[in-house]
């Protein structure tokens, strides 16, 4: 047994909770930067407030001012950080929300869309698009709408639709479909991608112009479509996962993460300002995925989220990720550096102590002595099971003695001293042990000679 100084009763204590920020733990570097040792972004919940507000939510967008903008079962709700506020008149559900520099809002709903314009004052005015078409026109679900150059454009269940500010043009027609072969489109950048039942096009003006390699797709619902490092894009297929293509090729991409969108439903997928994936679902909530597609973490209800049915995603201006749930509206801080262990992952009691030994982060808490093991990321199995509970913080042993407070911790060669409110342990290769004549003594502070 190696020497050590034992410091006992009357010390004061300094609590630290999970950040690794100064003290011994600072110099073993950010939770982050270990593989393994990722743990959940901070969430944030927000519930838009007013008489006709819901749980409900469809879409979520932002505006050049950071204000954001909140489809919802009852209208559009505006969040400016501080305070919620309802634009518009009626009850109608707002299905699809999109803004501009100018700072027009427009939005999709049931047999209706238009666009808030502002006034003179800076007040938002609405002006109904969908006055603009034939009388007798056909809307139905307007679910899905998009800034382009010059205004935005609108894909209802028959046509898609382009305003330039003034008039508006009919780009495509075609027959009312199921909602699972319906026509769908999604925003990559500056560019807009429209699938129909032929194929992956690009929006370019008021014409719809093929995509390199998009043809592949004909008769292959495609929910999402998001860009690829080295050029080329990435389209979550129904049924089929996540498939890599260009003009030339077409290959999977990020089995794992592919596997996963077919069993947990994927609904949209976007690139997050530092070249991550996020994947929402309507099964599984969201899947966060490396640059090079590598699975880093899956967030569902379990961990935190009200609800697992991602119906809408926004990457803000700071980096961090808005969910429009189907009940509730989250704000993942995916773009933090500090990711957090707590009772999710099954970490107990307040947290005292932090000592990296032989590789593995050691916690000594009011509950006992835990670690922090390098796991792979957890998603869901194609077999559709319930979402499991995270163990990424296991107890390093089960018995009594080792299940008392732990008060300090102190890594010494291949072995780790562990100060605890009934006496001195140490773990070594063949277990847990005693030191004699310390039961009786609480182990505040362990210092090396």
């Amino acid at each position: 047994m190696r020497r050590f100084r034992l410091v006992l009763r009357g010390l004061a204590l300094a609590v630290l909770g999970l950040s690794l920020a100064g003290g011994r733990a600072s110099a073993a570097g950010p939770v982050r930067g270990r593989a393994g040792e990722a743990g959940f972004p901070p969430i944030q919940l927000y519930t838009p407030e007013g008489p006709l507000a819901s749980s409900q939510n469809f879409a979520v967008a932002q505006d050049s001012s950071g204000v954001i903008y909140v489809g919802n079962l009852g209208g559009l709700f505006v969040y400016d950080g501080a305070w919620w506020r309802r634009l518009g008149k009626g009850d109608a559900a707002i299905l699809s929300v999109a803004t501009d520099t100018r700072g027009q809002v427009a939005i999709g709903s049931v047999d209706e869309f238009g666009v808030f314009v502002p006034d003179a004052s800076g007040a938002l005015i609405y002006r109904s698009l969908a006055a603009l078409l034939p009388a007798g026109s056909a809307v139905g679900y307007v679910r899905y709408t998009h800034h382009v150059a010059g205004g935005f454009c609108f894909l209802t269940e028959t046509q898609l639709l382009v305003w330039n500010g003034g008039a508006l043009t009919v780009v495509a027609s075609f027959p009312a479909r199921p909602v699972a072969v319906a026509p769908r489109s999604f925003r990559v950048d500056d560019t807009v991608f429209v699938w129909l039942k032929d194929g992956v096009f690009r929006l370019d003006g008021t014409r719809l112009v093929d995509v390199p390699g998009g043809r592949r797709f004909a008769g292959r619902p495609v929910d999402a479509v998001v860009s690829a490092d080295g050029g080329g894009w990435i389209a979550a297929v129904a049924g089929e996962g996540l498939r890599r293509f260009d003009a030339s090729a077409e290959s999977e991409f990020a089995p794992r993460a592919s596997r996963w969108a077919v069993a947990r439903e994927l609904t949209r997928a976007t690139r997050l300002h530092d070249g991550r994936y996020a994947l929402g679902s309507r099964q599984g909530g969201v899947l966060l995925l490396a640059p090079d597609g590598e699975v880093e973490r899956s967030v569902h209800s379990i961990h935190g989220l009200p609800d697992d049915y991602v119906r809408g995603m926004l990457p803000d201006r700071d980096g961090d990720l808005w969910l429009a749930l189907n009940g509730g509206l989250a704000r993942l801080a995916t773009s933090s550096p500090l990711s957090v262990f707590d009772v999710r992952a099954g970490l107990r009691g307040s947290v005292v102590a932090l000592e990296r030994h032989a590789g593995t982060l050691f916690i000594g808490s009011s509950a006992g002595l835990f670690s922090i093991a390098p796991e792979e990321a957890e998603i869901a199995s194609e077999s559709r099971e319930a979402p499991r509970r995270v163990m990424a913080a296991a107890a390093v042993a089960q018995r009594t003695d080792l299940a008392a407070s732990v008060f300090s911790l102190l890594s010494v060669g291949s072995d780790l001293l562990v100060g605890t409110g009934s006496g001195l342990r140490w773990i070594d290769a063949r277990g847990a042990h005693s030191v004699n004549g310390t039961a009786d003594e609480t182990v505040y502070t362990l210092v090396r000679s």
